[in-house]
C-alpha cells in the first residue's frame, strides 16, 4: 500500500475530509452554544382574536422561565411547552423559535362551565385545572360538578343533556353529582330564583338500563305541572328511581308512604 501512490492519495484525502468535518462539527457546537444564542425574550399572546382573560403573560414567564432550559438552538421545545401548560389556566400552549433569540408562545385559555367538588375548574372538554381562590366567582351560575377520578367528561356530558331536559321546566342546573356507586343526582333551581334559595333535588339512581334515566326524567318532566299545583310549593327532593313512578319531599311534609301514595309511585 505504501508503494500504492494513488491509495495513498485517497487515504490522504479520507483524512483531510475527516480532520474538516470535525473542526466543522466542533465549530458548530461552539457556535450553538454560545451565549450570543441565549434566549432574551419570551413573547406571550393569545392564540386566538380573544385576549387572554387570566393568564398574566409576566407571571407566565416568571413561572415558566426557571423550567426552560437551553438557549434558542438547544431548547427543547416540547418540555417548554409543558412549563407553559402547567400554569394555571393555561389549557393549550403552542411554543416557537424566533430569530435570534426569542420564543413566541401561544396561549389558550380553559373556558370553565363549572365547578369541581374540591374547587378547581372543569371546562368544556371536562378537564380540571387549577384556578387562584376567588377567580371562578366573576363567572355567574356555575354549576357544581362531582364525580368520582375519571368520571369527569361522562359527568360534563351529563349537564349538557339535563340542561335540555330541564329548560321547558323554566329550571336550572345548579349541581349534578354522580356517587361512588355511580347513582346520579342532580339539583335544580327555578330561573330568576332568590339568591339563597333552596334547590329541588332529583334522585335518578344507576344508568342500568339505556336511556333509563331520560325516560324517569320525562316521566317526572310530564307531570311537573301537575305536582306543584297539587303541593303549591317546589318539592324539596324527588326520588325518581321507582318503575311507573315518583316520590316527593315536599316543604313542611315527611316523606312517607302515604305522601308517597299521592302521587302514585310503586316499586
Amino acid at each position: 500500500m505504501w508503494n500504492d501512490v494513488r491509495a495513498l492519495n485517497y487515504a490522504t484525502g479520507a483524512c483531510l475530509v475527516l480532520v474538516a468535518l470535525l473542526c466543522l462539527g466542533t465549530l458548530v457546537l461552539w457556535v450553538v452554544r454560545h451565549n450570543s444564542f441565549d434566549l432574551r425574550g419570551i413573547v406571550v399572546r393569545p392564540s386566538g382574536r380573544e385576549p387572554l382573560r387570566h393568564v398574566d403573560p409576566a407571571l407566565v414567564r416568571a413561572l415558566a422561565l426557571p423550567q426552560i432550559k437551553g438557549n434558542f438552538f438547544t431548547i427543547d421545545l416540547a418540555s417548554a411547552r409543558e412549563a407553559f401548560e402547567s400554569v394555571p389556566w393555561v389549557r393549550r400552549a403552542t411554543v416557537s423559535r424566533q430569530w435570534p433569540a426569542q420564543l413566541v408562545v401561544e396561549l389558550e385559555e380553559h373556558k370553565p362551565i363549572g365547578v369541581w367538588g374540591d374547587g378547581r375548574g372543569v371546562d368544556e372538554n371536562g378537564q380540571l385545572f387549577v384556578v387562584n381562590e376567588g377567580e371562578l366567582e366573576q363567572y355567574e351560575d356555575l354549576p357544581v360538578l362531582d364525580g368520582p377520578e375519571g368520571s369527569e367528561r361522562q359527568v360534563v356530558s351529563r349537564l349538557g343533556e339535563a340542561r335540555v331536559w330541564f329548560e321547558r321546566l323554566g329550571m336550572e342546573v345548579q349541581a349534578i353529582r354522580l356517587s361512588a356507586r355511580y347513582a346520579w343526582t342532580i339539583e335544580l333551581l327555578p330561573d330568576g330564583a332568590p339568591e339563597g334559595s333552596k334547590p329541588m333535588v332529583l334522585d335518578l339512581g344507576r344508568e342500568d338500563a339505556d336511556q333509563i334515566l331520560q325516560k324517569r326524567v320525562a316521566r317526572f318532566v310530564a307531570a311537573f305541572a301537575r305536582v306543584r299545583a297539587y303541593w303549591g310549593a317546589l318539592p324539596e327532593r324527588v326520588d325518581l328511581r321507582y318503575s311507573n313512578g315518583f316520590a316527593l319531599k315536599v316543604p313542611g311534609l315527611k316523606f312517607n308512604d302515604t305522601n308517597t301514595k299521592a302521587v302514585g309511585a310503586t316499586r
